[in-house]
């Protein structure tokens, strides 16, 4: 959350929309938009949301984990990023904790074409360890992985 005032400390005319992935599926928790507040409070629902369901688990659930995909989350956030102006930058910045993606399709040969197209840069942050499709993404986009 803190990130969030951060950004737009130092981006005050800049808009943020927020993915979360899970389980496979990709969903919008912010729309583009430049407050803040709505931000921080999405997050800290989602937060609050995923600390019940972690309650819920049982131990034999625990190891169970929903399935990461890179690809439905950057489909979902390409498509709100196709509204925003071409005068400004459009960028995805994808935080991950998975050591693998499970996607529906092929992210090189459907995905990245899409995102060139549109002049998106993807950059990457690994929590844990850096996935290639995560670099690659962001070597043929321009972003930035780590």
């Amino acid at each position: 959350m803190e990130f969030v005032n951060e950004y737009y400390d130092q981006n005050p005319l800049g808009h943020l929309g927020i993915c979360l992935v899970r389980e496979g599926e990709c969903e919008m928790l912010t729309t583009l938009g430049g407050s803040p507040k709505r931000h921080t409070l999405a997050l800290s629902a989602a937060l609050i949301d995923e600390m019940k369901r972690s309650q819920r688990r049982t131990e034999q659930d625990a190891a169970i984990g929903g399935e990461f995909s890179l690809q439905n989350g950057i489909e979902v956030a390409g498509r709100s990023l196709g509204y925003a102006p071409r005068y400004g930058s459009r960028e995805i910045i994808v935080v991950t904790s998975a050591l693998a993606t499970c996607d529906p399709g092929d992210v090189l040969g459907e995905t990245l074409p899409r995102l060139k197209h549109a002049g998106i840069r993807v950059s990457t942050v690994s929590m844990q360890a850096e996935m290639h499709i995560c670099k690659r993404l962001a070597d043929e986009t321009g972003g930035l992985a780590g």
